[in-house]
């Protein structure tokens, strides 16, 4: 019976090649696997059962393969930050603003990093990120707003992100904190987006004109520091530039009222400001809560986890204005860390 068929397909092949007739053969019964592989060709897969293999083999060779590879590609979603800095318009391309969170970057794509390991990305201000900037469309450049607009994987599972505001970053890395807020940023990715989120905004609040001392008498500490040297270091970290260390003076100059008195002194205004260390930073406005922390030899001030105030006081002063005590709270958050608010 094959062997008949092949003679039939050689004649009407023969009779095709001169251009004396025009058929169309049926499919071939069972072990004929070129047969078999021709129909899954032409009717694009109907023989997936036995020809699976060489239909998709010829099927790839006419772009089938090509489309498929097209639709399985990664998808992603576009994630914008800003920061307002017109204010006060302290902040440059080398002041290292980075957008500090749970995700770090890699090959210049937001991924998720629970640890928050970095690196960070950088905030700029240099135009719109689909007109060769960073920032999200619609952007200025030179306008003191920072900001970043970046892709992320599309997650298969509604993602959430927590994030801050950092500064002093070399590259992506860590730096002084500077978040205004009570409690961290956030945003959620949904499954499968592909759509562009705003995950906020922050601006950084106009510099005030209320400067701020803080006094520690190390000869009235808690009892948990009653062995404590004053030779071994006394310095203050605050919310109000960015959480550095900073020594604390008991010499009688820098607004230190009484040398070697065993009272360490520091005024915000020595430090703050243009021409100063802190040149991001500013005086308190009224209302602003400063919240700071001592470091005694190197260990935080603290009782039982909580910074105590027995020893500690503080006041502010108005422009042209006398020294006013400053009542000192604890924050109600999980660092409770020692307060004043500006009248």
């Amino acid at each position: 019976m094959m062997t008949e068929v092949r003679e039939m397909q050689r004649l009407i092949t023969l009779l095709l090649a001169t251009g004396m007739m025009a058929v169309f053969l049926p499919a071939c019964d069972d072990d004929d696997t070129s047969g078999d592989a021709d129909m899954g060709a032409e009717g694009e897969g109907e023989g997936e059962g036995e020809g699976e293999g060489e239909g998709e083999g010829e099927g790839e060779g006419e772009g089938e393969g090509e489309g498929e590879g097209e639709g399985e590609g990664e998808s992603f979603a576009r994630i914008e930050f800003t920061v307002d800095d017109t204010a006060n318009m302290t902040y440059t391309a080398e002041s290292g603003l980075a957008w500090k969170g749970s995700f770090t970057v890699a090959d210049g794509v937001l991924m998720l990093d629970a640890g928050w390991g970095g690196p960070f990305p950088l905030l700029y201000d240099d135009g719109p990120w689909d007109a060769g900037g960073h920032e999200p469309a619609g952007s200025m450049a030179g306008d003191n707003v920072w900001g970043i607009s970046i892709e992320t994987p599309s997650p298969e599972m509604d993602t959430g992100f927590e994030f801050g505001l950092i500064r002093g970053s070399v590259d992506g890395s860590d730096g002084d904190w500077i978040w205004p807020e009570p409690t961290n940023g956030s945003f959620t990715v949904p499954a499968g987006s592909t759509d562009t989120i705003a995950a906020g905004s922050v601006t950084i609040a106009p510099f005030g004109q209320i400067d701020m001392r803080l006094t520690l008498d190390t000869g009235a500490l808690h009892m948990d520091f009653a062995d404590f040297d004053p030779m071994s270091g006394v310095r203050v970290k605050s919310s109000s530039w960015g959480w550095t260390e900073i020594d604390m003076v008991d010499d009688g100059t820098m607004g230190d009222e009484t040398a070697a008195d065993g009272v360490f002194t520091f005024v915000l205004s020595n430090h703050v400001g243009a021409g100063t260390d802190f040149p991001h930073s500013g005086l308190l406005a009224s209302g602003d809560q400063a919240q700071f922390v001592f470091v005694l030899g190197g260990v935080e001030y603290k009782a039982a986890g909580v910074p105590p105030t027995d020893g500690v006081s503080a006041s502010t002063q108005a422009p042209d204005g006398d020294w006013t005590d400053a009542a000192i709270g604890n924050t109600d958050d999980m660092n409770m860390n020692t307060f004043i608010t500006a009248p």
